[in-house]
């Protein structure tokens, strides 16, 4: 076969495989809860973004937010001034 016939050939086999396994998309939003203290300004305007972005976020604010992140195993070199919990999953903020 001509050079140009195996050219056609991969990329029509690409396209082709790319449609057949292309990523599932992202689940929709689920819900999380944002441990904060009181006093933080800047993790009541996070749980804000994420409620735009169609999560369910519960804001608990607690007078020591470092008893949550050792419940859940926050690293202490991550520790920041919010944890939130989404499912088994921390992100430090």
């Amino acid at each position: 076969m001509k050079p140009i016939v195996w050219i056609l050939l991969i990329v029509i086999i690409a396209s082709v495989g790319a449609l057949v396994l292309k990523p599932e998309p992202v689940a929709a939003a689920g819900e999380l809860t944002i441990y904060k203290s009181a006093s933080c300004g800047c993790c009541g305007s996070y749980g804000s973004y994420l409620m735009s972005k169609g999560w369910k976020v519960n804001v608990i604010d607690v007078p020591d937010v470092n008893v949550y992140k050792q419940q859940y195993g926050v690293p202490t070199t991550l520790y920041s001034c919010h944890t939130t919990m989404v499912g088994e999953y921390f992100v430090e903020g």
